[in-house]
């Protein structure tokens, strides 16, 4: 069994993983807001160990939605050393367009789209700041609701699955 320790002068070639940290949140949770909200009880937060690295950010996710009516995105967001979060990764917002990382649109009571994400974000930070990334949820239509980590019926049925919510970030050494 090999030990590995490292001190502040050691380098790594390029795409090295420094370290990893990962969120998970069980609880379901909904919303009929029309503006992004936060997920409740879900961040990661990292503090690099080296200058320059880049942060990969991996986002596991199910969303809900229920009615012809509603459609909702998921979005991914940063905070550098609590200077306010600030949306990331998503596409262009244009128009009516909203830019998020991922959408659901249902009719289906019990329907739900697994979400798989993954984004190397490459911030600008010092060495003591922590980068906090977090996800928002929003539908598209006030009232109508969109669930994360389950569906809308989320009945007590064996037809009905609850599944976490994951925001996973490695520092990769550039």
């Amino acid at each position: 069994m090999a030990i590995f320790s490292t001190t502040g002068s050691d380098t790594f070639p390029a795409g090295h993983i420094l370290q990893v940290i990962s969120a998970v949140k069980v609880a379901p949770q909904s919303t009929t807001s029309a503006t992004y909200v936060p997920v409740t009880g879900l961040s990661a937060a990292i503090t690099p160990t080296v200058a320059g690295s880049n942060i990969l950010v991996m986002v596991s996710a199910s969303l809900g939605a229920g009615t012809s009516n509603a459609q909702g995105s998921l979005e991914l967001q940063v905070d550098i050393a609590s200077g306010g979060y600030n949306t990331i990764g998503g596409g262009t917002a244009d128009g009516s367009r909203v830019s998020g990382i991922a959408q659901i649109a249902g009719d289906v009571t019990q329907e739900t789209n697994q979400v798989g994400y993954s984004f190397l974000h490459d911030p600008t930070y010092t060495l003591t700041n922590a980068l906090t990334y977090r996800l928002r949820i929003k539908s598209q239509n006030g009232g109508y609701g969109i669930y994360l980590g389950s569906s809308r019926s989320d009945g007590d049925a064996n037809y009905n699955t609850r599944m976490p919510t994951t925001v996973t970030v490695m520092e990769i050494s550039t």
